[in-house]
């Protein structure tokens, strides 16, 4: 059976697999999934409109990679995906991911259509329906369309230190602070834990709520979203891919209107982080900013 996989990708990748007909994974997961004669559809991360850029046929089974090859690996002087598989060239072109998003069946939450793009694999790691495949496959024999691609953040240099600004700790049984006022109080915990801490942080074409790291790791270990209303469907696919892409570990903070739809959407869609995310209850945040901030002050006064 032919499996047809949407595999997300970056600018500087994309024109590897074009002149090289090669792509890699850095999961076993990911690798063990593909099979000889499957199909890739190449999503062009970071371009503006989101589009489609290609199929390919994977060819016969994985190699082993010894030596760095995709600009990512250059630059850090090491392999980070071993896994690379041999491509043969079915259809180039570009095609309005975004347009097509209403009519792709795969896409079930048209609000959040983005979130099935994400991933080394997208659509949460499973492929799509061969009626997808075919809409795709006749959207890419059109003339191309124009876009641009955004240029790429640059992370892993610590933020300039930041002064903290104090902020007003909300009562507890009242109703829950903003999403932007939990979402700094995270921020804040971590730089009060002296680690890096960014708010905004991007994975591919979405932002984490918040993401902690040291001064050397240069990727989050840690990752925060914060759910008080909106797409929760989507604040879950962010996290599970910050789990695929980095191994953060995921956090997320919401309510109690929230925490049975999250528990049954772990138990499903997104099985895979299930053992490894906690939900927090926006009170705890609140209280342990709350503990933190008195604990920082104390120890500036005794100049610790």
């Amino acid at each position: 059976m032919v499996n047809l996989w949407i595999v997300p990708t970056s600018p500087d990748a994309w024109g590897l697999v074009q002149e090289h007909n090669v792509y890699a994974f850095s999961r076993k997961g990911d690798r063990d999934k593909i099979q000889a004669n499957d199909k890739a559809i190449f999503y062009l991360i970071g371009s503006n409109p989101p589009v489609f850029v290609g199929i390919f046929d994977f060819i016969g089974s994985w190699e082993e990679a010894k030596e760095p090859f995709w600009p990512s690996e250059k630059a850090e002087g090491r392999v980070i995906y071993p896994w690379r598989f041999r491509l043969s060239t079915l259809k180039v072109g570009a095609a309005d991911a975004r347009k097509m998003s209403r009519q792709l069946s795969f896409i079930e939450n048209k609000q959040g259509w983005s979130v099935y793009l994400v991933g080394s694999l997208a659509n949460f790691g499973r492929p799509i329906p061969e009626c997808d495949y075919q809409l795709i496959f006749d959207e890419l024999t059109k003339p191309p369309i124009t876009y641009q691609v955004k240029p790429p953040t640059r992370h892993g240099m610590p933020p300039p230190t930041r002064v903290l600004r104090r902020r007003k700790i909300p009562q507890l049984r009242g109703p829950p602070p903003s999403h932007n006022e939990l979402r700094d109080m995270i921020r804040d915990i971590g730089l009060m834990k002296r680690l890096v801490a960014e708010i905004e942080f991007p994975i591919n074409s979405l932002r984490i709520d918040v993401a902690w790291h040291t001064e050397v790791q240069k990727m989050p270990s840690y990752v925060w979203e914060v759910h008080i209303g909106g797409n929760f469907y989507e604040a879950l696919a962010k996290l599970k891919h910050a789990w695929d892409y980095w191994r953060a570990e995921p956090f997320l903070v919401t309510t109690e209107k929230f925490e049975d739809e999250a528990r049954s959407l772990l138990g499903g869609t997104f099985h895979e982080i299930k053992p490894h995310i906690r939900i927090i209850h926006w009170n705890d945040i609140v209280k342990y900013y709350r503990l933190l901030t008195e604990a920082t002050d104390i120890e500036k006064k005794l100049r610790l």
